[in-house]
Order: C-alpha cells, then sequence, then structure tokens
C-alpha cells in the first residue's frame, strides 16, 4: 500500500477474460482495480490519474501502442507507471513497448503472479522494474 491508500490501477483491455484473469491477481485490500475497453483508456486515464495503468498492445479499436505513445505525450498522465500486461510475446513488441515509455511488460495469464510485486517495486523504486 502506498500512503495506507489502495494503490489505483487502471486495466485498459478489450478481453473481459483477461481482465479477470488481472482482477484476481490483484487483491483488494493492495489495489482498486479500474478498468476500461482501448476507446475509453487515454480519457479515464485523465480523469482518474491512476497511480499504475495496465495496457494491452492489442485492442479492438485503437491500438495499445498509439494509447502509451498519447498517455506519454500528454502533460497529465506522462508520470503515469505503465506496465504492457499482454498475451503477445515477441522481442519486436518488448522493445516497442520500452522504446515508448513503458516500465514493464508481462504476458497475462504466464507471469500474473509477478505483477503485484512488479507494481509495489514499481511505486518504490521506479528504474527497477525494467525487465
Amino acid at each position: 500500500m502506498w500512503n495506507n491508500n489502495p494503490l489505483k490501477i487502471l486495466i485498459i483491455q478489450d478481453c473481459i477474460d483477461s481482465i479477470n484473469s488481472l482482477r484476481q491477481t490483484l487483491k483488494a485490500d493492495q489495489f482498486r482495480v479500474l478498468s476500461c475497453n482501448g476507446d475509453h483508456g487515454f480519457i479515464l486515464s485523465i480523469k482518474e490519474e491512476p497511480d499504475v495503468i495496465l495496457l494491452d498492445t492489442c485492442l479492438n479499436n485503437r491500438k495499445g501502442f498509439e494509447i502509451l505513445q498519447n498517455l506519454k505525450n500528454h502533460w497529465r498522465t506522462k508520470h503515469i507507471p505503465i506496465i504492457i500486461a499482454t498475451k503477445i510475446n515477441t522481442q519486436q513488441y518488448w522493445d516497442e513497448a520500452y522504446r515508448l515509455g513503458a516500465l514493464g511488460y508481462m504476458i497475462i495469464g504466464k507471469h500474473n503472479h509477478y505483477l503485484p510485486g512488479k507494481i509495489s517495486k514499481l511505486i518504490t523504486c521506479p528504474k527497477a522494474i525494467a525487465s
């Protein structure tokens, strides 16, 4: 927990199964979890100013990398740490995510158990997460 308040996590994801998988991983006592699809992700990020964003790279109507770039270029959201949470595991996607400013990359389902620790580490030491 950060300042005795649960961290606010925004999941930007179009797949309900992936949202549910991530929600189950993030315990309610540590995290306050919000979720939305790609169309609403950028606007909700500005409105809610979450502590961390979990962003998928493959969204139905908008590309995750486009949203990542928009978030990192906007003055209200550029400081928010973003972890790519996706089912795609290619070096090209990893490289692009980090190039655009993501501070972490995880494969949904395969790496979920690492997520609470990554988020806590990201909040306390942002440079240590880049792996």
